[in-house]
C-alpha cells in the first residue's frame, strides 16, 4: 500500500493506492534499527547510551529488504566507545546508502556537579533589588 485515506468519523477507508513493485529491480528504503543488549559501560561506569540514528537508507531487491537491522549494544564496554554504520551486520544482497562513518550509538559519561567550598573563603551575597528599592523610598519620604 502506498497511501490510504480513511473517514475517521465513519471508521471506513475511502481510498487506497496500491503500488506494484518488480521483484527484479532494486528499491531504496529506510530500515529501522533495533537496539538490544546491555552495554557493560552502563554497569561499570554508569554511562548513558545515546543513539544518534533511528533508521538507515539501504538499497536491495524487494525480497532481500530486511524488516529491521539489529544493533548489539553489548560492544560498548567503556565511556567513549561507539557504534558506526560500518559496524552494523548487513544482510547479503543489501547495499548501504547511508554514510558508513555516521555514528549510530555512543556510551557517554553522566556528570554530577560537585561544588567545593574552600574554608576561609567568603561567598558574596547577591544584591537584593527589593532592599535597595525600599531604601530609596524611605529616603524620598524623609525629604
Amino acid at each position: 500500500m502506498r497511501e490510504k485515506q480513511k473517514n475517521y468519523i465513519k471508521n471506513v477507508y475511502t481510498h487506497i493506492d496500491f503500488q506494484a513493485i518488480s521483484l527484479t529491480e532494486t528499491i531504496r528504503a529506510e530500515v529501522s534499527l533495533h537496539f538490544h543488549g546491555l552495554a557493560p559501560a552502563i554497569k561499570e561506569f554508569s554511562a548513558a547510551i545515546v543513539n544518534n540514528v533511528e533508521t538507515i537508507e539501504v538499497e536491495a531487491l524487494p525480497n532481500d529488504l530486511p524488516e529491521r537491522i539489529e544493533v548489539d549494544l553489548s560492544v560498548l564496554a567503556k565511556i567513549g566507545d561507539s557504534i558506526h554504520v560500518r559496524d552494523l551486520v548487513i544482510p547479503a544482497g543489501v547495499t548501504l546508502l547511508t554514510d558508513v562513518d555516521e555514528m549510530v550509538a555512543v556510551a557517554t559519561a553522566t556528570h554530577e556537579e560537585v561544588v567545593e567550598v574552600v574554608p576561609g573563603s567568603e561567598v558574596a551575597e547577591p544584591e537584593v533589588i527589593e532592599k535597595a528599592k525600599k531604601e530609596e523610598e524611605e529616603a524620598a519620604a524623609k525629604k
